[in-house]
């Protein structure tokens, strides 16, 4: 297994235990694999993928400033991706359905977005 794939097999069970099972210390289990994986990846990487490891691994380690600025990361790169395709869709290049089928499939998506948005919001309010 590549590292990209290991690392979203971890990313999704991180999601999982975080978020489906709301049970943060087995989620914990997979803190150091991640990090371990995180540190085989360029720190300038720009993959959408890598940067929600990197916040994952912030909620991880309690780590809520940092966690704001790479969630801020990570909507910058959604956003420019939504751009991307949408510029692929003018051009010809790509159908409007492949462009929805990739946001829809990845969760980078509006609503994906919004949801983002949401919780960069929610963790500034708790910050002031």
């Amino acid at each position: 297994m590549s590292n990209r794939h290991e690392l979203r097999y971890v990313c999704d069970k991180v999601r999982y235990w975080l978020y489906t099972r709301k049970n943060e210390t087995v989620a914990t289990r997979y803190q150091d694999r991640l990090q371990r994986l995180l540190k085989t990846i360029p720190s300038r990487d720009i993959a959408i993928q890598v940067a929600e490891a990197r916040v994952l691994l912030c909620i991880l380690k309690a780590q809520m400033r940092r966690e704001i600025k790479l969630r801020q990361r990570e909507i910058e790169l959604i956003v420019r991706l939504q751009l991307s395709l949408k510029g692929s869709v003018k051009s010809g290049k790509m159908s409007r359905k492949t462009a929805s089928k990739i946001l829809n499939d990845t969760g980078y998506n509006l609503a994906g977005l919004r949801r983002r948005r949401a919780i960069v919001a929610k963790l500034m309010h708790e910050f002031e």
